[in-house]
């Protein structure tokens, strides 16, 4: 780009991104240029020893749509004996050419030092509204800095991760990451609790995850979805008090639901004509997972909860959680006095009723002696159990019984008394999620991706 000096780059062919133009410049200038990979790299070369840099020679120019593509941008630079040299390159994309050189050309001449302090600055800001003081520094760092900064840089704002860097949003994972930071900003989990609601099919179920700029997503047997959105509304109205936005009328999405056998689909849904407050869309969700129960009265597991991992666990629509079983006593009992507000109270008395079906069934069902079970397999084998020969205990079965504060006080002391002698290993420094591993689990249990 001749105005701005910067290389541009587009790939008209990307599905999601094929119209945007990516830019890479330098605040100085640049004296060479080329976008063939091999020329830069080396035939044997790589990229911490690129031969072009060994080389010390000038980039040929050369800028081919036909070539194995890279940005590679050189220039000279002279160092005083002594002194030192500050260098900036700009990288980023603009939805046009014309916005991409506008850009660099105006961020060339901005202080990059002032820039750094501004943000500086923002984050404190944001970090400061919440900060704790304990005789262990480096949970005071934990706390105060580095989880809220991870929360709403990858999770929320990039949303990418190790094993997750699509960009794509989750439906339970945004909600309980903005959660973590609604002293921080309500707004975020406003936006969010609102986001998340415009996902929801007609029948109560959503789209596990979905892509923002498509809407493209899966649609999921997961069954702990359902329960997400009317937690994290009760939550924001008990921080808050901001009952408004149970008015806010949203649409639903239109598609295909799942048929027989079929645990997934990924397909881009249509946006509904017909729209519903929010209130409403938290309690279509609740009523579908009341009515996905067991005849014993715990939830059904389905595709897998929390631990997407146990997606094969009831796959054939007969396996329980309890986990499940404690965050939606929990939620239940939070949102009943939600629907008594809002002069629903059919709704409230009939899961006040579920919510007195449902403890019992715990207590009654999912009790092993000394911990809490995980649920069940769709052949009734009981998973999470004193007798199995794998995942014996789960940590959140036990921690949830007590975080709902639903768990019968004595039972869930000896649970977490439990879980913390088998599951915290004080040498490796790590609280697992079970144990044992799945290692040798037969054909009729399959496990996938043990999360």
């Amino acid at each position: 780009d001749a105005a701005s000096g910067a290389l541009l780059a587009q790939n008209p062919y990307g599905l999601d991104f094929g119209e945007r133009v990516a830019f890479l410049a330098a605040d100085g200038g640049v004296h060479s240029v080329t976008t063939d990979r091999t020329e830069f790299l080396g035939r044997h070369g790589s990229s911490e020893l690129p031969q072009a840099v060994l080389s010390g020679a000038a980039l040929s120019g050369r800028v081919e749509a036909g070539d194995d593509p890279c940005a590679a941008i050189a220039r000279d630079v002279e160092i005083p004996a002594g002194g030192d040299v500050t260098l900036l390159w700009l990288l980023g994309d603009a939805e046009s050419a014309e916005e991409a050189s506008a850009l660099v050309q105006e961020h060339k001449v901005k202080d990059f030092d002032q820039r750094l302090t501004d943000n500086e600055r923002e984050w404190r800001g944001f970090l400061d509204t919440i900060q704790v003081e304990t005789p262990d520094k480096a949970l005071d760092a934990m706390v105060n800095h580095w989880l809220p900064y991870q929360s709403l840089a990858c999770r929320i704002r990039a949303r990418s991760a190790f094993y997750q860097a699509s960009g794509a949003f989750g439906f339970r994972d945004q909600l309980q990451d903005t959660l973590a930071l609604l002293a921080h900003d309500p707004q975020l989990a406003r936006d969010q609790i609102l986001n998340a609601a415009r996902r929801q099919f007609p029948e109560g179920d959503v789209q596990h995850w979905w892509l923002p700029r498509t809407g493209a997503g899966v649609r999921t047997l997961i069954s702990d979805d359902v329960v997400w959105l009317a937690h994290a509304t009760a939550r924001y109205l008990l921080v808050t008090g901001d009952a408004t936005i149970l008015k806010e009328q949203l649409a639903f999405i239109d598609g295909q639901p799942l048929g027989d056998g079929e645990h997934d689909a990924f397909f881009t849904p249509e946006i509904s004509k017909k729209t519903a407050s929010l209130y409403d869309h938290c309690a279509r969700a609740l009523d579908l997972a009341i009515k996905r129960s067991s005849p014993a009265g715990l939830p059904l597991i389905l595709g897998g909860d929390w631990n997407d991992g146990m997606n094969r666990v009831g796959e054939h629509g007969k396996g329980e959680s309890v986990w499940l079983g404690w965050f939606l006593l929990k939620t239940l009992g939070d949102f009943a006095p939600v629907a008594k507000a809002e002069g629903d109270a059919k709704r409230a008395q009939a899961w006040a009723k579920h919510a007195d079906v449902l403890k019992r069934a715990l207590e009654s069902t999912a009790w092993d002696g000394e911990w809490y079970r995980r649920g069940s397999f769709d052949d009734g084998t009981p998973l999470g159990s004193r007798n199995s020969q794998e995942c014996k205990i789960d940590s959140i079965a036990q921690s949830w019984s007590v975080l709902s504060g639903e768990g019968d006080p004595a039972r869930s002391t000896t649970a977490m008394e439990q879980a913390t002698k088998l599951l915290v290993d004080d040498k490796l420094k790590i609280v697992k999620l079970f144990t044992p591993p799945f290692s040798k689990t037969e054909e009729r249990i399959r496990i996938d991706q043990i999360a």
